[in-house]
């Protein structure tokens, strides 16, 4: 029965998940986001949202809280100085959680935990985008026509992509005698077999 039972262990002592918890929440504000399992990021998205919502005010009493918690004044700064100010006036809801697959290893469920933008953010981010993207468009055009002519019979024209080469690929046949024990296969050398 799961009576009075709050919080996820995550197979770790108190200690040992409190450490895991700070240095993740660490690495969230500091690069905006992580990959991690699905269990952990659950966790540390509750805790995420609980850290930015004591740092809105924005105040000393909010600064020290929180460094009272990470113990680090550079993590606090990039929360309070960075990372309020992109959040914008939402109230809730500042992280979200995009499924990257199984991990290879241990089959666990991989998950990328990110912060959120506001919409301003968002908007300034697809204009520069867009611009550079103008921006290489227009420095692979040339000028004009008798550029480009000249560029042709330098032949430093800018060329399109080319298509892939297939190269043929060859099959061998295995020799293998149908009746003959596999285990005497795996005793042979090389030259035992090439020898037959």
């Amino acid at each position: 029965m799961k009576h009075r039972v709050k919080n996820k262990a995550l197979g770790r002592d108190t200690k040992h998940r409190k450490a895991l918890f700070k240095n993740l929440l660490s690495s969230l504000f500091e690069h905006g986001a992580i990959e991690t399992t699905e269990a952990k990021a659950k966790v540390i998205r509750r805790l995420a949202d609980k850290i930015i919502t004591k740092a809105k005010p924005r105040t000393l009493q909010a600064r020290r809280t929180l460094e009272r918690f990470f113990g680090s004044r550079q993590t606090v700064n990039t929360i309070v100085d960075k990372t309020i100010p992109l959040l914008g006036e939402r109230k809730s809801g500042f992280t979200t959680l995009t499924k990257l697959g199984r991990r290879r290893g241990d089959d666990a469920a991989m998950v990328k935990l990110e912060l959120l933008k506001s919409a301003d953010e968002e908007a300034k981010e697809l204009e520069k985008a867009s611009k550079s993207g103008e921006q290489k468009s227009a420095k692979s055009k040339p000028a004009s026509k008798s550029e480009s002519k000249k560029a042709k019979a330098d032949g430093s024209a800018a060329k399109g992509p080319k298509a892939p080469v297939i190269m043929p690929v060859k099959e061998e046949k295995a020799n293998v005698q149908v009746g003959k024990n596999i285990t005497s296969l795996k005793r042979q050398t090389p030259e035992k077999r090439t020898a037959k």
